[in-house]
């Protein structure tokens, strides 16, 4: 069966595809120049915590959204646990950044969608 995408999408069938990928990540991110000018003055534990973050960002943006990993990142986003260290409240907590507000920005850039929004 053929099917026909945008050249921005790559078809995730057949056996050579072991991609999660729905969309191609971008050569260059768009978070590469947060990522350079915010991680360079992190301590290592920072880093870790920082690396979560970007991590779970990465798989929104470009997972296919029926993929484990991209369920999870949601999840993972989406709870407001702070209980656990890696939690994704505590990771923005102890990151000095809102976790509210990055859930809008990246409501804002499509990425994801909160709930009690309209489709």
């Amino acid at each position: 069966m053929s099917r026909n995408f945008s050249s921005k999408h790559k078809y995730l069938g057949g056996p050579k595809s072991q991609s999660y990928y729905l969309n191609e990540p971008d050569p260059e991110p768009r978070h590469t120049s947060l990522k350079n000018e915010f991680s360079t003055h992190l301590d290592p534990s920072e880093k870790l915590q920082f690396a979560v973050l970007l991590s779970a960002i990465r798989d929104l943006r470009y997972l296919h959204p029926t993929t484990l990993p991209y369920t999870t990142a949601v999840e993972w986003l989406m709870s407001d646990e702070i209980d656990y260290v890696f939690s994704f409240a505590s990771v923005c907590t102890f990151l000095g950044l809102n976790h509210l507000s990055i859930r809008l920005l990246l409501k804002r850039e499509g990425v994801i969608s909160l709930p009690g929004d309209r489709v």
